[in-house]
């Protein structure tokens, strides 16, 4: 199999690919983009207070040093929560597991207010929870101008209903504004933990508050659906390995870099949110480091 398999790489390594099949390439992902764009957004009536309120306490998260954006959500005017893979990661080395994080992480608010923070919820032997649930809380270097109302974090034991509207902002892609969006509860696993969002999700999205109806918060993006973007590395994979060239035209590397851009554009309409309850835990063991 993987003789033949490098039989047909190497017979296409010089295709006689032709004007009409590079513009039917182009076609089909510029018609992917647009309906992704263009998908119908389901709205449910919600009070104007709530998307303020989502809106003012939504921020974005810089991590410089990672070269990482993402989305964040004020808990109080010295606590911001975010997603830990925003600000941090894993490495392993002589099989162990070290926790990295940015020394220079950045909040920043709509209104272009910039506050420096450090890594509050550090990962521990003890308590790995931060890793194992993607969150993380930052502490600010000084208390955000404006903030004045304490999230509300939705309970351990619950866990939300199928249908159940949904609000989140963020700063997706490259846009230059945040985004507000509305959606629903189309999913919850087993445990309870992940959450299964009805919304357009995009990368720079992950970290961004999910508010019910009545503002307190029920999860935090920190995933969209992985199975279209599986399918483009694969092929993307496929194309480092395979060389076209129509009058001394790359199409392979052409068609490499229009996948790249499906994966980061294209948003399949199913995101994933871990459920909030694991941060309230967190937050009760660890309720003196938050006020220090």
């Amino acid at each position: 199999m993987v003789n033949k398999r490098r039989e047909y790489l190497t017979s296409l390594r010089y295709a006689p690919w032709g004007v009409p099949e590079i513009i039917a390439v182009y076609a089909v992902g510029l018609a992917l983009i647009s309906f992704s764009a263009c998908a119908p957004i389901t709205r449910f009536p919600v009070e104007d207070g709530l998307i303020v309120y989502s809106r003012t306490h939504t921020v974005r998260v810089k991590a410089q040093s990672r070269n990482s954006l993402g989305s964040g959500f004020f808990l109080d005017a010295s606590h911001v929560l975010t997603c830990f893979h925003v600000v941090g990661g894993v490495r392993s080395e002589e099989g162990k597991v070290f926790a990295e994080f940015a020394p220079d992480i950045l909040v920043i608010t709509e209104d272009g207010e910039s506050y420096s923070g450090t890594l509050l919820s550090v990962p521990s032997a003890s308590d790995p929870s931060p890793i194992e649930h993607d969150f993380a809380i930052i502490r600010l270097a000084r208390p955000a101008k404006g903030v004045t109302r304490a999230a509300q974090l939705m309970r351990d034991a619950y866990r939300p209903q199928v249908g159940e509207p949904i609000v989140f902002s963020g700063f997706p892609l490259d846009v230059p504004t945040m985004i507000t969006h509305q959606g629903f509860v189309s999913g919850v696993s087993k445990d309870g933990r992940l959450i299964v969002l009805q919304a357009p999700i995009n990368k720079g999205n992950s970290g961004s508050a999910v508010l019910n109806r009545s503002g307190v918060i029920i999860g935090l993006i920190n995933a969209r659906e992985g199975g279209l973007t599986r399918e483009l590395e694969s092929q993307r994979q496929l194309m480092e390995e395979v060389v076209v060239y129509v009058s001394g035209f790359d199409v392979s590397k052409t068609t490499a870099h229009l996948i790249d851009t499906l994966d980061k554009y294209i948003s399949p309409g199913i995101g994933y949110a871990v459920n909030i309850g694991s941060v309230a835990q967190w937050i009760r063991r660890h309720v003196n480091d938050l006020g220090k």
